[in-house]
């Protein structure tokens, strides 16, 4: 019995300098730094320190680009800040790399509201060539445009632009996306019969329907 009783002692503080040891060891660096980082912009954040979130938080995102939480807080900062374009990079890459998250989900929303109410069309951009519903879903593709070159159909729905979710947006919003730099390209991610598809599209010369419609001062 008090053979026992020694051996329970015996194990019972070799456990206890085990567990000591290993409360004693650091977390990785990286890991504990995203996590501190993560924590500190949100209590900034909400006691409405928004410029002191911004510095801070622009420091932990040069540092951990994947450090999304990082990036929300300064990204709503810079938004409150009336900073928007500032904050469209930060909103884009969350969307992109957490698009189900309530996190991605409001960042597209943002996104959708910096696109409508500050992203300028210019006759001198570039245009794909369609027309399309609020829902994404392709009406029209024009002939010999680069959308139908690319392999667009009339009833293929757009569900990404450039890998940017763009579910909830309004038509305004996902045009905006599309249209950009004349010979630059855009990757659109179609639906079409239930099925994923990814078409690499080259922005080309304006249409008249496009003209009429964007194009208000020519």
């Amino acid at each position: 019995m008090r053979s026992n009783s020694r051996l329970f002692v015996r194990e019972f503080l070799l456990l206890s300098i085990v567990a000591s040891f290993l409360c004693s060891l650091s977390l990785p660096a990286r890991a504990e730094t995203l996590s501190q980082g993560a924590e500190l912009g949100k209590r900034l954040y909400n006691e409405g320190k928004l410029d002191e979130t911004i510095e801070k938080m622009t420091k932990q995102v040069s540092l951990h680009p994947d450090d999304m939480v990082a990036r929300y807080y300064l990204a709503l900062s810079l938004y409150r800040k009336n900073r928007r374009q500032e904050a469209y990079p930060h909103l884009k890459a969350i969307s992109v790399k957490e698009p189900h998250s309530a996190m991605g989900s409001y960042s597209s929303k943002l996104i959708g509201i910096i696109l409508t109410e500050s992203k300028t069309v210019k006759k001198e951009d570039g245009f794909v060539g369609l027309k399309f519903l609020n829902t994404g879903v392709v009406q029209g593709v024009f002939e010999g445009s680069p959308a139908e070159r690319a392999g667009v159909r009339v009833n293929d729905r757009i569900v990404a632009v450039d890998g940017l979710p763009v579910e909830g947006f309004s038509q305004d919003a996902i045009a905006k996306l599309i249209i950009g730099p004349l010979g630059s390209s855009v990757s659109l991610k179609l639906m079409r019969a239930g099925k994923p598809l990814e078409v690499t599209v080259t922005r080309g010369k304006i249409y008249r329907e496009a003209e009429r419609i964007w194009i208000k001062d020519h």
